[in-house]
């Protein structure tokens, strides 16, 4: 279900008549109640540009996190991660389809456990159709996914240690096959073992 958050924000005092802006965003109440029964991770939302001015779409983002609980990866501060600057630029290779099981592999890496696709932001409607649909495609690494009219939240999969480095793969090297040396303080290094 949908709903609207109202922003007001009383921005100064002109000639004894007080500014005020208000703002009717539409809330996507169904995502945020599904994102906060789901484990913790980080969220990176979807586009970085697009219809709503950057710095409204971004805050509105961020305002939204008090409703789902996750941090996200694309809030508003006086730094720019290199990680957001790169999804922000227009034909960003983190939105070309054919990089996309790299670009998701990747952010799996890093601790994003959701990535939040609003369609009708991005500035190319078509732009936003085609990165989804290649996003859901990536089953292997997909575990669940929430649809609703404004949003599609998909949850990655969580990131699993390569198969060389499964317990019953791991043998012990004996004490005794090991040689250690040091070039200062040689005395000492028992105490690194």
């Amino acid at each position: 279900a949908n709903c609207f958050d109202l922003a007001v924000l009383v921005a100064g005092r002109h000639l004894g008549v007080f500014l005020v802006f208000c703002v009717i965003f539409p809330a996507p109440l169904g995502a945020a109640a599904w994102l906060s029964a789901r484990p913790a991770g980080g969220v990176l939302e979807l586009p970085m540009h697009g219809r709503i001015a950057e710095p409204v779409h971004t805050l509105l983002l961020q305002y939204r996190t008090l409703r789902h609980g996750h941090p996200i990866v694309n809030g508003f501060s006086g730094y720019v991660s290199p990680l957001v600057a790169w999804f922000r630029e227009p034909g960003s290779p983190g939105l070309e389809p054919s990089q996309v099981p790299h670009v998701l592999r990747g952010l799996r890496s890093i601790g994003v456990r959701y990535v939040a696709v609003h369609p009708r932001q991005f500035s190319d409607v078509r732009e936003g159709q085609v990165l989804l649909a290649t996003l859901r495609a990536q089953t292997d690494q997909i575990e669940d996914v929430h649809v609703s009219a404004a949003i599609v939240v998909i949850q990655l999969a969580p990131l699993s240690a390569p198969d060389r480095w499964r317990d019953d793969q791991l043998r012990p090297i004996p004490a005794g096959a090991m040689v250690a040396t040091a070039s200062h303080a040689a005395e000492r290094l028992s105490r690194a073992f």
